[in-house]
């Protein structure tokens, strides 16, 4: 008897997950850019347009006036040994202009519309459900 009642629990129990059973993963819409060759550290600046509204912060600690890009910015950069090699805006604009100047030279520059891929990151039918992005420059 204590065999078939606990086959019934341990039945009832997947079934309960069934094909919907959800991680707990966490994601954020975001734009990934990666830069096909690192860019050589230096005094950069990026310059961002969003839907209209700009940020403007340094990618290797403050620049002059400008601050340093922050996570509270929701930007996120990623040095490589020999420069950043990638930015990842935590944002989901509908049109984006990414530019990175130093001493008044644009290194790099894009305007787009970022093509969005949504993300179950816990599996189907799971939240979060995420828009994501990437480039490469």
């Amino acid at each position: 008897m204590r065999t078939v009642w606990l086959a019934a629990m341990m039945s009832w129990s997947l079934g309960c997950a069934g094909d919907h059973a959800c991680t707990t993963a966490y994601c954020t819409n975001s734009v990934e850019v990666r830069f096909a060759a690192p860019l050589p550290f230096g005094d950069d600046v990026l310059e961002l347009d969003l839907d209209g509204t700009q940020l403007r912060c340094g990618l290797n600690g403050d620049v002059g006036a400008t601050p340093q890009c922050t996570t509270e910015m929701g930007v996120f950069v990623y040095p490589f040994e020999t420069g950043v090699g990638r930015v990842d805006l935590h944002k989901r604009p509908n049109h984006l202009t990414f530019r990175v100047v130093r001493d008044g030279t644009v290194l790099r520059e894009v305007t787009l519309s970022p093509a969005y891929e949504t993300v179950y990151i816990n599996g189907p039918w799971c939240e979060p459900v995420c828009d994501i992005a990437k480039l490469t420059l």
